[in-house]
C-alpha cells in the first residue's frame, strides 16, 4: 500500500535550457534519470504533456534519488508560482509503501523534520472502509496540509475516519475505500475521471485556498463540478 508522507517546497532549476512552461497550479511529473551523464542522481521535471522543464536541484536529487531507487518512493509535484528563466517554485509530494516509513526517515535524515514529513496515522484502512459517507475535498497542496493539520478527522462516537491524499500514483482502490479524500485542484479532474462524481456523498471546494486565478487556470474542474451529482459545498 502506498501512502502520502507529505509535501515540501523545492525548485526546478536549469529552466533557461528548456522551452517548456508550466502555469501555477499545474501538475508536473518528476522522473529519475539514473543515466544522466552530468549527475547519476538527477531527477527531471516534465509537464503533464511530456515536455521537459528542467531538474530538481542537485543537492535535493542526491537526497531523493536513493528514496526512489531503493525504497520505491513515488514523487510528484505542483507548480506554485510562475518563477523565472532560471527556476520555477514547486511543491513536491512524496509517496512510499506504508511499511517503508522507517527507511524513508533514515534516508532523508534531518530533512524529515525540516520538510515536516509524517507517516499518515490512517490511510485506506480502518474506520469503516467504503461504507457510509464519502467526502472529497478539493484544495491546494498548502490547503490540504492545513486541513490535515487542523481538522479533526473523527467520525461519530470517536471512530477513526479512513482518509487519503490523492495523487495519480496512489492505487485507485486506496482512494475508493477512503471515507475522506483530499485532492489538489490540479489533480481533481484526473481523479473524477477515474472515480465519477456519483461516488462521493459530498464534494467540498476549498475556495479559501483556491483563488479565482488558480480556478480559472483549471477550467475543466469547474465544468466537472458544475455537473456533479454529489452535494457541493464551498468552504
Amino acid at each position: 500500500m502506498t501512502v502520502s508522507f507529505g509535501t515540501f517546497s523545492a525548485l526546478i532549476v536549469g529552466r533557461r535550457y528548456y522551452a517548456a512552461h508550466a502555469a501555477a497550479g499545474e501538475r508536473i511529473e518528476l522522473r529519475r534519470e539514473p543515466h544522466n551523464p552530468h549527475d547519476a542522481n538527477a531527477i527531471a521535471a516534465y509537464t503533464a504533456g511530456g515536455d521537459k522543464l528542467g531538474h530538481l536541484s542537485r543537492w535535493l536529487a542526491r537526497v531523493l534519488a536513493p528514496c526512489v531507487d531503493e525504497i520505491g518512493c513515488a514523487l510528484g509535484g505542483t507548480v506554485t508560482a510562475p518563477g523565472s528563466v532560471f527556476a520555477t517554485p514547486i511543491s513536491v509530494d512524496i509517496h512510499a509503501p506504508a511499511r517503508a516509513a522507517a527507511a524513508l526517515r533514515r534516508a532523508v535524515g534531518t530533512y524529515w523534520s525540516m520538510w515536516q514529513l509524517s507517516e499518515p496515522p490512517q490511510s485506506c484502512s480502518g474506520g469503516g472502509g467504503s461504507a457510509g459517507r464519502r467526502v472529497l475535498v478539493v484544495s491546494t497542496a498548502r490547503g490540504i496540509g492545513d486541513w490535515i493539520g487542523h481538522v479533526s478527522l473523527s467520525g461519530a462516537g470517536g471512530q477513526q475516519v479512513s482518509w487519503a491524499v490523492y495523487s495519480p500514483a496512489l492505487p485507485l482502490e486506496c482512494v475508493a475505500s477512503s471515507q475522506a479524500v483530499f485532492v489538489c485542484v490540479a489533480d481533481a479532474a484526473h481523479l473524477l475521471s477515474r472515480l465519477g462524481t456519483a461516488h462521493w456523498t459530498s464534494i467540498a471546494l476549498d475556495r479559501t485556498a483556491i483563488g479565482d486565478e488558480l480556478l480559472a487556470a483549471t477550467p475543466e474542474i469547474t465544468r466537472i463540478l458544475s455537473c456533479a451529482g454529489a452535494a457541493m459545498a464551498y468552504v
